[in-house]
């Protein structure tokens, strides 16, 4: 299973999970009480981020300041938002220079980033507009921090070494691609954990259930 991935910064909080430990916490509970578990999304107050919630990328566990920047693995990261979004841009946050800009069909709440591949260490905006063409965050609200290219290969050999593993344990695509979520998850990369179970072609009732819990206690106050 592909993860698009750019880069993970090496991080004192980022806790490395072996194959055997996190799929034996999936086996002694379920999946999903492994993965409610851990995944527990902080957002800042809801008066600092605008008028618009994004969940994705954003999602930060419990142990991560809520006034830090999150990281994010992917390089064609997943925005998704509680609410619908006319146009979206994404800006460097340092220059404010927008590498990629995308108008949306009425009524869009997500879609996947497909500019030039974002850089490793960058820091990026994502600004959502209304129908009026009017920004609807500003600030700091939605900033992510791209992980270091280093760390990504790391990360990248352990997942598909997990996938094999997996694979010839007979487990299908959704036990893996949770499996795999857990160890992102738990290396506080919880927006990418979010976008592989997300982006499941098929997905069970009760995966659909705990993304929609997710999007929920996401943009609560």
């Amino acid at each position: 299973m592909a993860l698009l991935i750019s880069g993970l910064m090496i991080s004192s909080i980022f806790l490395v999970i072996p194959t055997e430990l996190a799929f034996s916490q999936v086996k002694q509970k379920s999946a999903l009480e492994t993965l409610q578990g851990i995944f527990r999304p902080r957002r800042r107050p809801a008066g600092t981020r605008g008028p618009i919630c994004l969940i994705t990328p954003g999602l930060k566990p419990a142990w991560v300041s809520l006034s830090g920047i999150p990281f994010v693995l992917s390089d064609r990261p997943l925005f998704l938002w509680q609410q619908p979004v006319t146009r979206v841009e994404v800006r460097l946050a340092t220059s404010n220079a927008v590498v990629w800009s995308q108008t949306l069909p009425p009524n869009s709440r997500s879609i996947f980033y497909h500019g030039t591949p974002l850089q490793s260490n960058q820091t990026y905006q994502v600004v959502a507009f209304g129908s009026k063409n009017y920004p609807l965050n500003t600030g700091e609200d939605a900033q992510f921090t791209l992980v270091s290219t280093n760390e990504r290969a790391r990360i990248s050999a352990d997942m598909a070494q997990k996938e094999t593993e997996l694979k010839h344990q007979n487990r299908s695509t959704e036990e893996i691609a949770i499996a795999q979520a857990i160890d992102l998850s738990k290396q506080s990369l919880l927006s990418d954990a979010f976008q592989l179970l997300y982006s499941l072609p098929d997905r069970s009732p009760k995966l659909n259930s705990f993304l929609t819990d997710i999007m929920t206690k996401a943009c609560s106050r």
